[in-house]
């Protein structure tokens, strides 16, 4: 969950290893040391079948604007605008011309400001929201062969954030919402019990007092049944728990992750007997899954920067399809991180992906991380919507009216079930030694009421809670939700 704080140079586009979107790379010689260095695309392919995402990361940039939250393997958004005229221009090839839509993903403040778009000959502008969305700029012939796209600020306010712009022929955009729609997900369940956690348990977890055990011995050491029963206690309608994040540990067997690199793995299968505990309970479990990006050993590994996305989705997919064929209709949901930050940039081929993440139970919920920027898919059955709770959120900006079906009815979530995560204590884990679980954000009476509240609209929520590497709750915790539970239950 943690996010590289603003200011990090960004990597040259020419070495994120994408070349289904970068067809050429302008080389040149380092006068200094004689070494080629690629510099930024120098041509973008239009896919005609799919949406293509134009980035800052493959464009000239113009003006002050800089990147944000941006490492390997990780990009964010642009910032930094100072003045009119500044933003972005992009060369594309498009085969066979014709028809695209053109939308922009960006954030405009309070202050709501114009952009242009140029494109084919041209010109469209538009006033962005003062939230982050995805705004149709409008429709142009694409000419055959190469011609250009540029992104602007105009006029005395300027965009808050931007991402990307993305093209896509409207038969082809009509095609993609009706097949994702076909292939949404049961989320009725998750409705029914309103709330679920979630936990960060990983290798960083600590105790509440001394060293950390090495994190196989932790998970052998896990008391499964005492978790299973402390959850079920509270009213947790589900559960996902973290996979890898920060070092790619995996709590339990995974043949795929073994073929790639060895040692990530344990011999016991927490993940199977936690599932099979949760599902004694009625509860269901889900999984959190981090690509990787910060550790390194594997990131080189599945070849991300390196090798091009083709080599990292294939081992995704492997990965993925283990899991979710090993533990069939155990395993409940995938709560996949950086699905902005890093898949979405690649461009990656998402009905395949949400087919991979269905391996073994074809009703498996899958989450793809945006934040609070606009869905990065269709191919996915609900939002992330990764913030601190309040009334705004759960109304999702007025966008997920009471008594609805608890689908967002327009916005940057417009048709996805409305899922909420968010944490309640000051951290998603416990990675301090020798001190106790922090201070829970909210009161009990809060979590009561906007609980309820989603409840009405049929949203759902995920609370990420702090546990200690026993498996140990923070006992202020166990009686708040056991409380919460009691409040829901009675209907008061």
């Amino acid at each position: 969950m943690a996010k590289v704080p603003p200011g990090v140079e960004p990597v040259l586009a020419a070495g994120l290893g994408f070349p289904s979107q970068v067809v050429a790379a302008e080389v040149a010689e380092d006068a200094e040391g004689g070494k080629s260095r690629a510099k930024m695309p120098k041509t973008i392919t239009i896919n005609p079948d799919d949406r293509t995402i134009l980035t800052g990361y493959f464009g000239r940039v113009v003006g002050p604007v800089a990147s944000a939250w941006t490492s390997p393997g990780s990009r964010g958004f642009w910032q930094g605008w100072t003045g009119p005229d500044q933003g972005f221009d992009w060369t594309v090839i498009a085969k066979g011309g014709g028809p695209y839509t053109i939308d922009v993903l960006a954030e405009g403040g309070p202050q709501r400001p114009m952009i242009e778009v140029s494109a084919a000959g041209k010109i469209f502008r538009k006033r962005l929201g003062r939230f982050w969305n995805r705004i149709s700029v409008g429709t142009t012939d694409l000419p055959a062969g190469r011609s250009s796209i540029s992104f602007r600020s105009v006029g005395k306010t300027q965009p808050l954030k931007f991402i990307s712009l993305e093209l896509v022929r409207p038969a082809v955009h009509r095609r993609i919402e009706r097949d994702a729609l076909l292939m949404r997900a049961d989320t009725s369940w998750m409705v029914d019990k309103v709330y679920g956690l979630m936990f960060h348990w990983v290798g960083g977890t600590y105790p509440r007092r001394g060293p950390g055990k090495p994190y196989r011995q932790a998970v052998n050491d896990f008391p499964v049944k005492k978790f299973a029963d402390t959850v079920a206690s509270m009213g947790a309608g589900w559960v996902y728990v973290c996979t890898t994040h920060a070092i790619y540990h995996w709590p339990g067997p995974n043949a795929a992750i073994d073929s790639i690199l060895r040692g990530r793995t344990c011999k016991r299968d927490l993940i199977g007997e936690l599932a099979q505990a949760l599902a004694d309970r009625g509860v269901r479990l889900g999984l959190y899954y981090h690509p990787g990006h910060d550790d390194m050993p594997w990131w080189d590994r599945v070849g991300f920067d390196t090798a091009g996305r083709e080599k990292f989705f294939r081992t995704w997919k492997a990965v993925i399809e283990d899991a979710g064929r090993r533990y069939g209709s155990l395993l409940a949901g995938w709560w996949f991180d950086d699905g902005m930050h890093s898949y979405y940039h690649a461009a990656p081929p998402w009905k395949d992906l949400l087919i991979s993440a269905r391996a073994g139970h074809d009703q498996r919920v899958v989450l793809w991380n945006a934040w609070l920027a606009p869905k990065v898919t269709w191919y996915t059955d609900t939002s992330s919507w990764e913030s601190w709770l309040t009334s705004d959120l759960i109304s999702g900006g007025g966008n997920l009216p009471a008594g609805g079906d608890g689908r967002f009815i327009a916005g940057p979530q417009k048709g996805l079930q409305a899922h909420i995560t968010t944490l309640i204590h000051q951290s998603w884990g416990h990675h301090l030694p020798n001190r106790p679980i922090s201070k829970c954000q909210y009161t009990t009476k809060q979590l009561i009421a906007w609980l309820k509240e989603a409840r009405k609209r049929k949203a759902v929520v995920s609370l990420n809670l702090e546990i200690y590497q026993d498996g140990a709750f923070a006992p202020a915790d166990v009686r708040r939700f056991r409380e919460i539970r009691k409040a829901l239950d009675s209907g008061r």
